[in-house]
């Protein structure tokens, strides 16, 4: 499967404004590699599995009008309140399902 996801930076992105940070090379860990990476909201199945990250990390610092691009496949996916990662208020998994129909067209 192929993923591409971009970022545009609106703003300068820095380190001192909390740029976005990405791990070079990440896109070509094995499943094993990856493994204890978060599952369920903020609970990983490692809980050392962030520190085995740290210092892997690099800033994206750009300019206002960059764009980013990136592998999207090894983005980590969480609901967060209220709406963020929703599809119509709701879970995006519910919206494959095969009996889903979209808000606008319930009765």
């Amino acid at each position: 499967m192929i993923s591409l996801s971009t970022i545009v930076a609106v703003e300068d992105f820095t380190a001192a404004n909390g740029g976005t940070e990405v791990i070079p090379g990440s896109h070509m860990w094995s499943d094993q590699e990856i493994a204890g990476d978060y599952v369920s909201g903020d609970r990983e199945s490692d809980p050392q599995f962030g520190d085995k990250l740290k210092g892997q990390s690099v800033c994206m610092e750009m300019p206002a009008g960059s764009c980013l691009v990136f592998a999207g496949t090894l983005l980590g996916y969480s609901i967060h309140p209220p709406f963020m990662g929703q599809v119509t208020a709701s879970h995006p998994l519910k919206a494959l399902a095969p009996d889903f129909v979209p808000p606008a067209y319930r009765k």
